[in-house]
């Protein structure tokens, strides 16, 4: 209920009645007619534009995607998905995918704009304009903070917004042994890097304008290397230097567009982060975390698919069961060149697989004081083989 009882609560009444008219008329609907007439019996019932669209975008949302939930048997419905549509001869996974892509959102005028503004024009990329976005995840809103990897002329840039956002976390899906050229190293690294500036603890230290920032330890697996650095402001000397680490996947080439082969590092990175984020939350008697910055040379392939697989694997885990194309399609209204091939769709129902037979099925076992393996565990398959062994027919084509 709101104020006056017709302007949040009028668009409930018409989402509502709109999806009751959706069941009895087979998804046939006028979203204009039944609008006149709700509002012939009250004034101003969906009182406003915005409401009126995101009417449009509910029920689309409703209607094309409100059945493709997967749990934890996901068997089924992903064998179905590899499977022809008689009438087109494709693969329903490719009409799913080309369908959320048809519907993602474009990138806005005024984006172009500031990107030709003559302020901004040293640093565009290419093909783009260094924008950081929002991203919601499911328990928090902002979660991820979706950004390029900055050039060397916006490194000051990057570090304010570390440091104005608070954020203590900082994701890098560049593969340090194929970075591209316009890429600029922006934490220290040796004595002999030309930014490091002399402090008497030994620690090498860079300095980007008014932000030190100080490499304390630096250590590597066969996931990520892990970059533990202090940042501070130069001109707020009692301040306490923040915290910040970044993780750097590994094994995932800058050119390569196609996601990695398996899908146990993103898994395994995903928990790295979490973990650091939670370890963060407590120490600072923090009641929710700060932003993930996720960056790569675009801000979207392989970023973007970071930020998608970890949302799914969080609603996974909370609600036992996720929309992975409402879920796309919800990161694509921000940045539309998420998830931007269908390796990359297909690559999400790979990982979500794993993540329930790596993870949750595995807590569900330890969790268990009986031997005997859970319900769901024998729906799926425990310890089961990958995913593909389970289709029809092959994914390459």
């Amino acid at each position: 209920m709101n104020f006056t009882g017709c302007s949040t609560t009028g668009f409930y009444i018409a989402l509502d009645y709109l999806i009751d008219e959706v069941k009895s008329n087979n998804n046939s609907i006028s979203i204009f007619r039944a609008v006149s007439y709700l509002r012939d019996c009250r004034s101003f019932m969906v009182r406003t534009q915005k409401q009126y669209m995101l009417l449009y975008n509910c029920l689309f949302d409703y209607i094309v995607g409100g059945r493709k939930y997967l749990s934890y048997d996901m068997i089924t419905q992903y064998n179905h998905l590899n499977s022809r549509n008689d009438l087109t001869g494709e693969k329903y996974i490719s009409e799913e995918y080309c369908l959320l892509s048809k519907y993602s959102s474009s990138q806005s005028f005024g984006d172009v704009v500031a990107a030709m503004l003559p302020s901004n024009k040293s640093k565009n990329r290419p093909s783009d304009y260094i924008n950081a976005i929002y991203v919601d995840g499911y328990h928090q809103s902002n979660s991820f903070i979706l950004t390029q990897t900055p050039l060397q002329e916006t490194l000051v840039d990057f570090w304010r917004m570390i440091y104005e956002q608070g954020v203590s976390t900082i994701v890098m899906m560049d593969d340090d042994q194929m970075r591209d050229e316009s890429c600029a190293t922006y934490w220290p690294q040796t004595a002999d890097d030309s930014q490091l500036s002399s402090h008497g603890d030994g620690n090498p230290h860079c300095v980007f304008g008014n932000f030190i920032v100080k490499l304390i330890e630096e250590k590597a697996d066969d996931v990520a290397v892990s970059r533990h650095v202090t940042l501070s402001h130069s001109a707020h000397p009692d301040e306490m230097e923040r915290h910040v680490t970044q993780f750097q996947m590994v094994g995932w080439p800058l050119k390569q567009s196609k996601p990695p082969k398996t899908s146990l590092a993103i898994i395994q990175l995903i928990e790295k982060v979490e973990e650091w984020q939670r370890l963060v939350v407590s120490s600072y008697n923090q009641t929710v975390s700060s932003p993930v910055v996720v960056h790569c040379l675009d801000g979207a392939v392989h970023s973007g698919l970071y930020v998608a697989t970890s949302i799914i694997c969080e609603k996974m885990a909370a609600q036992n069961r996720v929309n992975i194309f409402l879920t796309v399609k919800e990161i694509n209204h921000r940045r539309k060149e998420v998830v931007s091939s269908l390796h990359q769709y297909k690559y999400l129902h790979r990982v979500l697989w794993d993540y329930i037979h790596v993870k949750l099925l595995h807590q569900v076992k330890e969790n268990s004081k009986s031997e005997e393996i859970t319900s769901a565990e024998r729906e799926s398959g425990y310890n089961s083989q990958p995913l593909e062994m389970y289709t029809s027919s092959s994914e390459e084509d």
